[in-house]
């Protein structure tokens, strides 16, 4: 839907849009239709919703966990659940020893690789966000050009289910 006022917004499925809004501006908007979250710091009200899964949407870019250590079998049961788990080219956690025993901490150090990199989308609340992709995206500063090829199939995929 074209708008003359305001900015541009997607809400159950449907994009918003000023008219002189970018390509840019809607292609984000779109990634919002076809599954994909902010991966920029979402506001307090939105966060607290989003965050602790009180809001109606799967996002297929984000995957949300409390910040502590963990186990191996913690790992394995995080992995087991991440979207793109099918596509993981790289660990997902470093390890640290704590008190002789050895624990892991989330994050993948490879830039280039899918895994599992911190995103600002729960900055207001006590979880921890994460994407596949290091690099900044479109879901994150509607600028930038960079669309990861994972992103491109899940909207696809999103598309051929309509």
């Amino acid at each position: 839907m074209v708008v003359e006022k305001g900015s541009a917004n997607t809400r159950n499925g449907v994009v918003y849009i000023n008219e002189k809004a970018s390509w840019r501006v809607l292609l984000h908007e779109l990634g919002h239709a076809l599954g994909l979250a902010d991966e920029y710091p979402m506001r307090h009200d939105l966060a607290q919703q989003f965050c602790t899964g009180h809001y109606k949407f799967t996002a297929r870019n984000i995957a949300l966990v409390e910040a502590k250590v963990f186990s191996e079998h913690d790992i394995a049961a995080l992995t087991k659940g991440l979207p793109w788990r099918q596509q993981l080219n790289t660990t997902i956690a470093q390890p640290i020893a704590v008190g002789g025993a050895i624990y892991y901490r989330l994050g993948s150090s490879e830039p280039n690789a899918i895994g599992l990199y911190t995103t600002g989308t729960c900055e207001a609340t006590r979880m921890q966000a994460w994407k596949p992709v290091s690099r900044v995206t479109f879901m994150e500063q509607h600028e930038v050009k960079h669309v990861p090829d994972l992103y491109l199939k899940w909207m696809a995929e999103e598309m051929a289910l309509r």
